[in-house]
């Protein structure tokens, strides 16, 4: 049966790496709420099934690209590709460029240019160089890099969220030898911050390749309808 199951690697950066990091920030915050002075075992020993435990970070995974996709869209109620085609960012493109981009999937979509909207505007360009650019794999790259940031930095923010909850909540502890050791409350605080920078720089860099990725949509929209009207023009 495993062998008709595909991975990608959007399921590994996209879905199971972020999904181990939300993974961690809910068994942390479970540990500070329900059992706060139980001691952390060090080294840490996992009995359940690594199987078992990657499948969980998966479906967790993908709970932290949803609710992801749900921060993005309060912080940017535009829209990120209304944003990055139209106003300033990474990928704006010049005005004229885009305009003649519109203008050209207008014709093909049957749509009027005043109303193709910038979100319009990527879908059809992405749609138009899937299916007619022989190489995909800087398309499919920047995706699920870009997708992988974005589930990280989420993920990294609600591990800030339990590593607060546990320096709050008194009685940590672990026990690496017969006797618990207290963790001091600093620790947690400190690794709150080098994770909070951490995600701040994991959504930057989505924010870059989300540039590339609307970048190279329209800029190869067009040299393929540039690529269509030569051909059409040697065949006359």
């Amino acid at each position: 049966m495993l062998q008709g199951i595909q991975v990608t690697l959007y399921d590994v950066f996209g879905y199971l790496l972020p999904g181990f990091v939300f993974l961690a920030a809910i068994a942390i915050l479970f540990w500070a709420v329900c059992f706060p002075t139980a001691p952390l075992p060090w080294p840490l020993e996992i009995q359940a099934n690594w199987w078992v435990v990657a499948a969980v970070a998966y479906v967790a995974g993908h709970m932290a690209q949803a609710l992801a996709n749900r921060f993005d869209k309060a912080v940017r109620p535009r829209g990120s590709e209304d944003l990055r085609l139209a106003g300033p960012g990474l990928a704006k493109l010049p005005d004229d460029l885009v305009r003649c981009a519109k203008r050209k999937a207008s014709r093909i979509a049957g749509v009027g240019a005043d109303k193709m909207d910038d979100l319009l505007l990527y879908r059809l360009c992405d749609e138009a160089v899937a299916q007619g650019d022989a190489s995909r794999a800087d398309r499919d790259m920047y995706i699920y890099r870009e997708g992988f940031y974005r589930g990280l930095g989420f993920s990294l923010l609600a591990l800030v969220l339990a590593l607060l909850a546990r320096a709050w909540i008194p009685g940590a502890a672990f026990a690496p030898w017969e006797t618990p050791q207290p963790i001091p409350t600093m620790a947690f605080w400190l690794l709150g911050v080098l994770c909070a920078a951490a995600a701040l720089l994991s959504y930057e860099r989505a924010a870059r390749f989300e540039g590339y990725k609307l970048r190279q949509a329209v800029l190869g929209f067009l040299v393929l309808q540039a690529k269509a009207a030569e051909g059409k023009e040697k065949a006359k």
